[in-house]
Formats: C-alpha cells, structure tokens, sequence
C-alpha cells in the first residue's frame, strides 16, 4: 500500500471520524492526477529542482497516458503552430500524418499537450496537459493526409485560490504571463520529452531519469511552438455567465491541518505527508472490512455535517407569494422554443398547482408526473451508463414490454471507459444518437448518463461509468454524447455531480471529501463545464400563434437550444455540505457562472442525509426516489405551509418544465391536443373488427371441411 506510486493511492480507502458515522477522503494530491503527477515529477527530477526527491520514470510508469498500438507505423511531419486568433482565443495545430508503404490501412490520434509557465512556489502547474486531439479517418498505406486540431487559450488558464482580489474575495482564473510550450505527441510522455528537448535540455538527463527507456519516447523538438503571453490576464476568463466576476467558492472544503501535495516539495509526498489520518490499530492490508484509518471529529465540524443548511445566504427570508391553479390558456407546449427567461414562462407556472408541485418535486424515481393543468404527460427517465435499462424497465415500461406486449430491448454499448479509449468524438456522438433512438423506441425521454467524474485511482467503483484521469478528454467526449442524443430530443443527465471519486462510504451519511478550490475547478469540475457550457442543439418545432377570433396558427420554424438540459447529483459531501443540496456547487458555480438552467436530479435518495428542503433551497430540483419513501412531500406534507419550500419549488419545477418542453416528449403535442394514457378507444373497433374477421374465417373453414368430407363419402360409397 505505502509503494503504491499515485500519490492519491496515499490518501484513498477507509476513513473514519473516531466515534461516529462519517467518512472521510482528503485529496492531498492536489491537481497531480494521473499523468500529471507522473510526467511532472520526471520532469522536476530532469531539471534538477530542488526537493525532486529520487525518481525514475521507467521504473513507474509502463504505458503513458494516451499510449495506443497500431497494425501500422505513422510519422509526422510539417508541425505548425498558428497566431492567436485575438477575438476568439483559438490557435491551430497542423501537420501531415503519413502512414507506411508496407502498412495497412488505418487511424491515428494526434494528440496536443501544452507546458505552461511554473514557479516554484507559485499556481500548482502540472509539466504537460492535453488541451486538443483528433482521431484521423483511415489513411491507406503511403497515403498522407493534413491534419488540424483547434486549440483555445481558456484551455490555458489556471485557477488560482489564493489571490487576493482586493474587494474582499478571493481566486479566479488566470492566463499567466510566460511563455507556452504547445505540442503534437502520441502520449503524454513523448509530448514531454518534446517540449524538454524543444526548452535545450539534453537527452542523457531524459535517460537518466528512465525516460528514454523505449524508443519511441525519443523526443523531437521540430513538433513544438510557442506562445507568449505578455502580461497576467485575471479578467477574460474570470466572468461567469451571469456577468459576475468567478471568485472562490469552496473554501470551506480544504483542510487547513492537511498536507496539499506542491511541486515545489515532493517530500510531502514521499514521507507519506499526505495521508491524513492514523492507523486505527487493525492492519489495514489485511482487515478488509476493518477502519483503517480514522481521524478525531471535532464538535465545530459534527456541529457543520449534522446541519441541514445549503450555504444559500436568503434561507429563512420571507419569500414572495405566488400564483397557484390559476387559468391563462397556456400550456407546456406554447413555451416550445422560448428561453429560459422569458416572460411567458410566469403565466404558464402560475396555472400549476400545489399537488401537481408537490409530486413533480418529490416524486421523480425514473419518471416524472403528468400534470394536467399545463398538458404535460408523464415522461419516462432510465438508468444505465452504457445505454438505457429497458428490458429491467421502470416508469412506463416496468416489465419491458410496450402497451401492446412487445417485448422491449435496448442496445448495450460501450462503457464511457472504452468510448474514451478510442479517442473518438464522432464515435461519441454517434453513442448519443443511438441511446436516443433506444429512447425513441422504448417511449423513454431522459437518460441517466453519461458519467464525467474522474479515475482519480484505478479502485473507484464507478470508473467504468467515468471516461479518464483526464478532465479535458472527459469533457470533450461527453459533449459531443449529450448532443448527439439532444439531437433526437433525449435529454441526458450528467452525472454525478461533482467529486464522486471513491464509492466506499458514499452512501448511509455521505463520504466528506475535502480538497482545495483549484483542486476542485480544474480536475472535478472542469469535464462537466465542458459538457454543458457553449453545448446547443436546433430543434424543429410547429410554433403557434394565437388570433383574435380565438384560433390558432402554426408555422414550422426552428429553435437553438442547450442540448445539456440535465444534471444529476451525487451521493459524497463536498467538505461537510452534501453535493445534492449545495447552493454554492448547484447555484453559484452550475447555474450562475455556467448559465445552466435545466433539471438537477438527485441520485438515488438516502433519507438519513439527502433533505428536499435542503436540495430545493441549493438551486437542486427532485429526487430520485420512488413511491412509499420517508420524507415525500406528498405523503402528509402540506407544501403550502412551508413558504420556503414553495418558492424554491416554483423554481424548480421552472427547471424541469423547461428541460421536457424542449425533449421528444412532447413530440406530436400543439395547443389543445390532451394527452391521455391508458387504453386507446379507437382499438375497440379493431378488436371488434378482427373478431368478425376470425369469426368469418372460422365459418369458410368449417363449411370447407364439411364439403370436403361429404366428398369423400360420396367417393367411398361410388367405389
């Protein structure tokens, strides 16, 4: 255990608050996830830094991040690097990718890393991050084709906590000054090695320190350029979309007694610094089951993990009364198209009523409820990260047959694991569409999936559901999956949101994970921003407008809207405030600075911890649960006496009403047209119809038969 190379593998397992329930993690190893740390401490021993410590990448490290065989050899040639497009923050890589005469036909992934300026001491920066990639079409052998990946400087930036902002807050983004190592690079080793051979330093320090151990990781510096940044940029990359400056937001999740891993002294790492916690007495190689470390609770933190506050500074104000089952002739379908602010959307949630609320909110296991005041049908949610459980069924579906006894199957594809493993994003985007058409099929609306957390170990129990150690893979891969199933109107909840790394303990009372702010922003949560912001889809739609004699006039038209509508949360605590119901994770940061304005869904929900007021008061809009649960508002819950709840709850269901208006729900629905489940009448006729029919046939056949016999006894008595 204390060999294990991954300094998150120092700080990872069972954690225990001596003498009580709750669980804890500590992510000591800051940004040095993965790759990162091992590429940037061969790096550190390379350049001699100071408190490098003994290192050998060879002896590490067997397959670099981004490392792939091929059928076939491939060399480039032609690296550029073009200007910064100053309006948009892009640059273009370039190259030519040959592959070999005697090969075979086949792709290749370009992959770019970028080096960006270190100080010891300074914004923790790891030595190579991948900021781009393409996967080739097939080349056939001897062929060579140009290929262009697309860089943005916000891929750059840095997060830096500790800034003094000098208004009273603290953190933001920042694009340091300093010079910018870009390269093409099959690995994040090679690229590395590029970038070290492209900055003068010589091979044999690369040998010495294991690096040059196979000879493809021999550097080449022809395939790295520069960019420079002149002067610190704190201004272009730290305003949300709401046009407030981005400031800390998760100070309260580091611990100020712990060990944060630094460049400037991988001691830390190497005299187990990191782990923050004792042995509880058991050997914890052997006791499996056993606590095998533990840590005291103090009563100030039992005081913060037993509270059921969600950090929203307005809980317990007085809260503005509204309108409820009121008549303004809307219905969901009119809001098709309308943004998220438009005024419309006040009258059409002024016709809800407090029941309907209430189960919209509380009542959202896999479905969410019809409600007849607004025509909106029940719509049909599933699980499954590798495509949607018909055949286990629930909602609509529960025994995976349709309403007419055909039995439903669904499609198996590949874990979000393998989809990252091929480098694809066309592949991804095809995913999407084909769970959709799943959808489609089997009368399903909202996908629980993709996964976007992170492999911050190879032990997490949900790193199949999760694409990489890699934010910006992650990311990537899980934008183009949630649009391309928005394109066939399925939205999809991305989940969990956010820090759910490690399975053990999440569940019962929530596993308290702690870690420092750029930590959290750089790692956890940039592959969900990635996901969601910028991430739009066109829709088609009949568009209605009402005349003055009443009726009503349509005209096919289309709308660009998110095509990242849904979110679902996670079960962990982000320092002692659980994620589900954590205004600073779901309002400031999800809905302020990201602009995300659709259905955050719990998972599935633990009563002891995972509070309705608490989640709805977070910017959080359902949960996850099913009939007969402890805590459901509409078993004896007046939701009209709790004012609070009521105003978050209109909110909330703002949020969900705008993600299904939007999806193939509501597909086939105008203005006036009901939905109505259960038997359709028309079916009467046809069941009538094929039992005249059976009947009629029935008779031809018994007269046939009797001539038929009466024939034969003709012909016995005539011979």
């Amino acid at each position: 255990y204390d060999n294990f190379s991954s300094p998150a593998m120092q700080n990872m397992g069972d954690y225990r608050y001596t003498g009580s329930d709750y669980y804890y993690v500590n992510y000591g190893e800051g940004i040095y996830v993965g790759y990162k740390y091992y590429e940037t401490r061969y790096e550190d021993v390379v350049a001699q830094r100071p408190n490098a410590g003994s290192y050998n990448y060879s002896q590490t490290v067997r397959y670099p991040f981004g490392y792939g065989l091929s059928y076939t050899d491939f060399t480039w040639s032609d690296f550029e690097l073009s200007p910064v497009n100053s309006e948009t923050g892009e640059m273009t890589v370039t190259l030519n990718v040959t592959n070999a005469e005697d090969g075979r036909r086949g792709k290749e992934v370009v992959q770019v890393y970028m080096q960006s300026p270190y100080t010891s001491g300074g914004i923790e920066k790891a030595s190579v991050q991948l900021v781009g990639f393409v996967k080739t079409d097939y080349i056939e052998p001897g062929d060579t084709v140009p290929v262009t990946v697309t860089l943005n400087l916000k891929d750059f930036i840095s997060y830096d906590y500790k800034h003094d902002n000098g208004d009273g807050t603290t953190g933001g983004y920042v694009l340091e000054d300093g010079t910018y190592y870009i390269t093409a690079a099959s690995d994040a080793h090679k690229a590395l090695n590029n970038i070290l051979a492209a900055r003068g330093i010589d091979e044999t320090r690369l040998s010495a320190a294991g690096g040059l151990d196979a000879a493809e990781n021999a550097p080449d510096a022809s395939m790295v350029g520069t960019y420079v940044q002149t002067d610190d940029d704190r201004e272009t990359y730290s305003t949300g979309a709401d046009g407030e400056a981005i400031v800390n937001q998760f100070d309260y999740a580091k611990l100020d007694d712990a060990a944060y891993l630094s460049r400037s002294n991988w001691q830390t790492m190497d005299n187990n610094g990191l782990r923050y916690g004792t042995a509880s007495g058991a050997d914890s190689r052997a006791e499996i089951n056993g606590k095998q470390w533990q840590h005291e609770l103090s009563a100030a933190l039992k005081a913060k993990l037993d509270s059921r506050s969600s950090l929203n500074p307005i809980e317990g104000q007085e809260y503005e009364p509204h309108t409820y089952g009121a008549d303004n002739g809307l219905e969901l379908i009119d809001m098709r198209g309308l943004v998220y602010d438009d005024p419309l959307w006040e009258d059409l949630l002024d016709e809800v009523t407090v029941s309907e609320l209430s189960e919209l909110i509380d009542k959202a296991g896999y479905n969410t409820v019809e409600m007849k005041s607004i025509i909106k049908p029940e719509v049909t949610d599933l699980d499954g990260p590798a495509g949607i459980n018909l055949v286990v069924g629930h909602g609509s579906v529960p025994t995976g047959k349709d309403e007419d006894g055909n039995q439903l199957y669904s499609m198996t594809w590949p874990s979000e694991y393998l989809l990252a493993c091929s480098w694809n994003e066309q592949f991804a985007f095809a995913m999407g569409q084909g769970i959709a058409e799943d959808g489609l099929y089997g009368d399903v609306q909202g996908w629980y999936g993709p996964a976007a957390n992170i492999h911050r170990t190879p032990f997490a129990g949900r790193n199949f559901e999760y694409y990489s150690e890699d934010s910006y893979l992650s990311g990537r891969l899980a934008y183009r999956e949630i649009n391309g199933a928005a394109t066939k109107g399925m939205y999809a909840f991305l989940k969990h949101f956010a820090l759910n790394d490690q399975e053990t303990h999440r569940d019962h009372l929530g596993i308290v994970t702690w870690a420092d702010e750029q930590t959290i922003r750089e790692i956890y949560l940039k592959p969900f921003e990635l996901a969601i912001v910028d991430n739009t889809v066109t829709i088609n739609y009949n568009k209605g407008t009402r005349n003055e004699d009443g009726t009503t006039t349509y005209t096919f038209t289309t709308a660009e809207v998110p095509a990242a509508t849904a979110i679902m949360s996670s079960y962990n605590r982000i320092g002692p405030t659980w994620a589900g119901g954590n205004y600073n994770l779901l309002t400031e940061v999800l809905r302020e600075e990201w602009g995300f304005n659709g259905f955050v869904l719990t998972d599935y929900e633990v009563a002891t911890y995972m509070f309705t007021d608490q989640c709805l008061a977070a910017g959080g809009d359902a949960k996850l649960k099913t009939v007969g649960l402890e805590g459901n508002f509409f078993l004896g819950y007046n939701l009209a006496d709790h004012p609070q709840d009521m105003y978050f709850s209109r909110e909330a269901a703002h949020h969900i009403l705008y993600t299904v208006v939007h999806s193939n729900a509501m597909n086939d629905f105008i203005h006036g047209a009901k939905y109505i489940p259960g038997f359709a009448y028309y079916k009467i006729i046809l069941i009538v119809w094929d039992v005249l029919a059976a009947a009629g046939v029935g008779v031809l056949i018994f007269f046939i038969v009797k001539k038929v016999r009466r024939n034969i006894a003709i012909s016995n008595q005539a011979g």
